[in-house]
């Protein structure tokens, strides 16, 4: 389910300045989105005055524990905004707990208030393990990476999926499977980044062949080789170090076919051909098809 966050803006100016003083936030709208746990996030919004009289700042306050304002916010009395000036307003998320949080940012001016909502949610993974294939089918429908030769080890396949709003740099981190030594693990390039909504894959091996996104493959098997009848996929940042994401599976990876997670990105994973998925037995690289 996709998530969307509002910023509801409203501004009340007091007293016979209101012919004068018009403030606007840009954008109007502003989503944090789903936040892991434990990190952090920065977002702005922009005010600009429309008005044709100055607006004095003397305070912002933000209620509640999971947002907080920068240190250095530049709401000293006397600071003002001319008529069309503009200034950044940064707001950070810090969610502690699996959960909807919401909160107001109220700016004083000489004028008035300005009470900005905000809201965001706390999840355990960003950055998640949407698919796994441990066990590609036999002869030409276990051909996953569609380099025309089905292979146990080299069509095995891990998807990564982005489910929240801001691009996640990937350099560095490595993906493997339970008991896999840190220097068998696969390493992203350092250029490697997930946009919103977008999807990596790291095969076992051969040469994928026609897939748009971004495609990997490992030296013949996923750490160990995923192991059919239950294992544990890693996603590990090492400059932390820290766990990014993790997914295990047990005896139901024996099937023939991917685990993906359904709903996408959020839920338990499920047989890929399972309801309501139209039968396909994998789908690396792009959204599992359901029947509507």
């Amino acid at each position: 389910m996709k998530q969307v966050f509002l910023l509801i803006i409203v501004f009340q100016l007091l007293g016979q300045d209101a012919l004068l003083a018009e403030m606007i936030a840009t954008p109007d709208t502003l989503r944090f989105g789903p936040v892991r746990t434990g990190t952090s996030v920065m977002d702005s919004v922009v005010l600009v005055n429309r008005g044709q009289g100055e607006i004095a700042f003397t305070s912002a306050d933000i209620d509640g524990t999971a947002f907080h304002p920068p240190e250095d916010l530049p709401y000293a009395e006397g600071v003002t905004l001319a008529p069309e000036q503009a200034m950044s307003v940064q707001v950070r998320f810090a969610p502690e707990n699996q959960a909807d949080y919401s909160s107001t940012l109220t700016i004083g001016t000489g004028s008035g208030i300005l009470n900005i909502t905000l809201e965001g949610e706390g999840v355990r993974e960003v950055i998640v393990i949407q698919e796994v294939l441990a066990d590609p089918p036999a002869d030409a429908d276990g051909d996953s990476n569609l380099d025309g030769t089905r292979h146990s080890g080299q069509d095995e396949f891990v998807e990564l999926l982005n489910i929240g709003n801001r691009t996640v740099d990937l350099g560095g981190w490595q993906l493997s499977d339970a008991g896999t030594a840190p220097a068998s693990r696969f390493t992203f390039p350092d250029d490697t980044s997930l946009g919103p909504g977008e999807r990596v894959v790291l095969f076992g091996g051969g040469t994928p062949t026609g897939f748009t996104g971004s495609v990997f493959v490992d030296d013949g098997s996923i750490g160990g080789g995923l192991r059919n009848g239950g294992d544990t996929v890693f996603l590990i940042d090492p400059n932390v170090p820290d766990t990014v994401a993790s997914a295990a599976y047990g005896t139901e990876g024996d099937k023939n076919q991917s685990l993906v997670r359904h709903p996408q990105g959020r839920g338990p994973f499920v047989l890929h051909s399972a309801f309501p998925g139209d039968g396909a037995l994998f789908s690396p690289g792009r959204a599992r098809t359901v029947i509507d």
